[in-house]
């Protein structure tokens, strides 16, 4: 089977310890929860990117929203919107120590100008190049 490449921007290969945060979006809006680990970013593109987690229970109708991390090199996007793609379970290598492991690819809602800045930064200092097909 062929698969088609959908994607309209070229993936990079994230740099060892590019995490993706999360935290559920309260009712209160004064209210911020604290943003916990998702899972590690294996690439990333301008419009969205994959992250490899331990498989957890995450209510569907649950509101999240996202935050990308470089700590190593002190970046970090928050107030991310993101709409799952795929997720899929990762049956070869992986770094969810043990459990079942996933990989979900995320694409990336409406930005402001200011998180594509940041998205930028982290793209140029947090890939180690171009993901071969």
């Amino acid at each position: 089977m062929i698969e088609i490449e959908r994607r309209k921007s070229e993936r990079w290969i994230a740099k060892p310890g590019v995490l993706l945060e999360y935290r559920l979006i309260r009712r209160i809006p004064l209210i911020k929860g604290r943003y916990r680990l998702f899972g590690t970013v294996m690439d990333l593109s301008a419009g969205g990117l994959a992250v490899e987690y331990a498989d957890r229970k995450i209510r569907p109708m649950e509101k999240l929203e996202y935050a990308l991390s470089a700590p190593n090199m002190g970046l970090r996007l928050e107030g991310l919107e993101m709409q799952a793609v795929s997720d899929f379970v990762v049956t070869d290598e992986s770094s969810c120590g043990g459990g079942v492991c996933r990989r979900r690819g995320f694409r990336f809602g409406q930005m402001s100008r200011e998180q594509h800045e940041i998205l930028r930064k982290i793209l140029q200092s947090c890939s180690d190049g171009p993901l071969k097909a």
